[in-house]
């Protein structure tokens, strides 16, 4: 790598080498059944049924990095949260919403030598919204709000995302803008292929 140093403007050099493992897990609290998962031409928006119901969502993480020089840094990360789906995706106005709020922790030591890999907040939340609006489309916003009291961004989402997407049955469409990294793009999904 060649990146800007952790503790000046200038750029450093280095090796990173990486071991990670992540376990993410959707556990139901409430769920819809689904009556039937033989796709009609109701199907106009989605591929397959959505699994509607309150759920419980828990990431574990855990990373290793190592740098030139005998540096380092290592962290566990663990989060849990509850997640909200209501509606089918199939009506034309508003017809499904999804609501998620998962609060991670991160214990850390060490410190990458580069300003883009260091783990800076310890405490954050990671907030989702999705709502159908009319036919084919969906507006999607995802943010990360920083809770990191001894952190200079407190209060702050440190991450957001707002997409709007036109979705069909085979694919998805849409543009997405990034306000904390002022980027944005467009994005292209076919469905079906696994």
């Amino acid at each position: 790598y060649k990146a800007e140093a952790l503790n000046s403007s200038d750029f450093d050099r280095s090796y990173k080498a990486s071991v990670s493992y992540q376990l993410k897990q959707r556990k139901p609290i409430y769920e819809n059944k689904i009556d039937s998962v033989y796709i009609d031409k109701s199907f106009k928006y989605i591929p397959e049924p959505i699994k509607q119901g309150v759920f419980i969502n828990s990431i574990i993480s855990a990373n290793y990095n190592s740098y030139k020089d005998g540096n380092y840094q290592k962290y566990f990360k663990i989060g849990l949260g509850p997640e909200i789906v209501l509606g089918d995706f199939k009506k034309y106005f508003f017809d499904y919403t999804r609501l998620s709020v998962l609060p991670i922790y991160k214990f850390k030591s060490g410190e990458s030598i580069f300003k883009f890999d260091q783990v800076l907040e310890n405490f954050t939340v990671d907030l989702n919204f999705d709502q159908h609006l009319f036919g084919s489309w969906l507006i999607e916003t995802q943010g990360t709000l920083n809770l990191d009291k001894d952190s200079d961004n407190y209060g702050k989402f440190i991450y957001s995302r707002i997409a709007m997407n036109f979705k069909k049955r085979s694919y998805s469409l849409g543009i997405f803008y990034q306000p904390y990294d002022q980027a944005g793009g467009i994005n292209f999904t076919l469905n079906g292929f696994k």
